[in-house]
């Protein structure tokens, strides 16, 4: 190839860059975060729900649930709530309320709701040409979540070993908080029974005086610990409100008894809101 055959090429490659490299590298086109259903073609998601709730996912919020991608941050993210609207002539105004319970594997959708979420986006009697629809336009905010008769339960999840592993899962998780940090320890009963006097400043004391054990973040809203801490347990949750670093420790005393078992709710004294 000549000096000048290369010139020439050089100046057509140019000119064909300048065409296309505005479009490619200038974009005006907005990101447009996207819905779909269990049961679309762009439904890749864990159907047993990867927060680990079990049952409780399928049938918190009369099932109005949703799966979600780069919300899920970890398994932080499980148990928040969120108003999901779509866009479009046949989309309500108020759109629905959903509990994330699950983990998206999918680039093309922000959320993947239950079937019964999805509809109920669509205004009255336009249900079905919503599920026509295999994903949809939306816009989103995360809200407080309310369960006024609920406090806050424990379970002891099912793949916990008693009693050398126990895994724990947190229900009706009110409010905005994310739930950050668990530990546990045990009380002192040889402490409780010497003491004859025992006031709720010897009580303090004696919480101070306890090692409180880290359990980790198992997966989704699971946490666990090997070779935990035996007798009745107490445990303790680091909430933070809103997505905030900053929150507060919230203790739910002797919650676990001594021989716990696999499957057990245990409702405690606090609520969220």
């Amino acid at each position: 190839m000549t000096i000048s055959t290369l010139n020439q090429y050089c100046v057509i490659l140019l000119a064909i860059a300048n065409i296309f490299l505005p479009t490619l590298c200038y974009s005006t086109e907005d990101y447009e975060p996207k819905a779909t259903y269990y049961g679309s073609p762009y439904a890749k998601a864990f159907r047993v729900g990867a927060c680990g709730y079990g049952l409780y996912g399928k049938t918190v919020n009369e099932g109005h649930v949703t799966a979600v991608s780069h919300l899920y941050r970890n398994g932080t993210c499980c148990g928040a709530c969120y108003q999901v609207k779509c866009k479009g002539p046949d989309c309500s105004e108020e759109g629905v309320k959903v509990v994330a319970t699950d983990h998206a594997f999918t680039y093309e959708a922000d959320f993947i709701l239950s079937a019964k979420a999805y509809a109920k986006m669509a205004k009255p009697g336009k249900e079905m040409e919503m599920l026509d629809c295999e994903y949809v336009d939306v816009e989103y905010e995360r809200i407080s979540c309310n369960y006024p008769d609920k406090n806050v339960m424990v379970k002891v999840h099912e793949h916990s070993y008693f009693p050398h592993y126990l895994a724990l899962v947190f229900l009706y998780q009110g409010g905005m908080y994310d739930i950050t940090a668990v530990e546990i320890y045990e009380w002192n009963h040889k402490v409780l029974k010497e003491s004859l006097a025992f006031t709720l400043l010897a009580q303090r004391a004696l919480e101070a005086s306890q090692e409180w054990k880290p359990c980790k973040r198992a997966y989704g809203a699971v946490w666990d610990i090997e070779n935990p801490p035996k007798g009745q347990l107490t445990l303790r949750f680091y909430a933070c409100g809103g997505g905030s670093s900053e929150g507060k420790w919230m203790v739910a005393s002797n919650v676990i008894p001594a021989y716990w078992k696999a499957g057990l709710a245990l409702e405690t004294s606090i609520h969220l809101s």
